[in-house]
């Protein structure tokens, strides 16, 4: 793992540069859609109660 970690590491005269320590060029990352789904109805919940915070959320928005 150290050895991996040194591949990736470089330094440009200024600062120091780590790659992401990822092997391989495939991603299996999980479907999260379900919990993006729950998130939001939550944030749609609390932003529907609260009159102070959903003005607020839309401006940034």
């Amino acid at each position: 793992m150290m050895e991996k970690f040194e591949d990736y590491l470089s330094f440009d005269g200024k600062m120091y540069k780590v790659g992401l320590p990822f092997s391989g060029d495939q991603f299996d990352l999980p479907v999260n859609f379900k919990q993006a789904i729950r998130r939001l109805r939550a944030v749609k919940r609390r932003l529907a109660g609260s009159d102070k915070d959903c003005p607020d959320y839309t401006r940034l928005g």
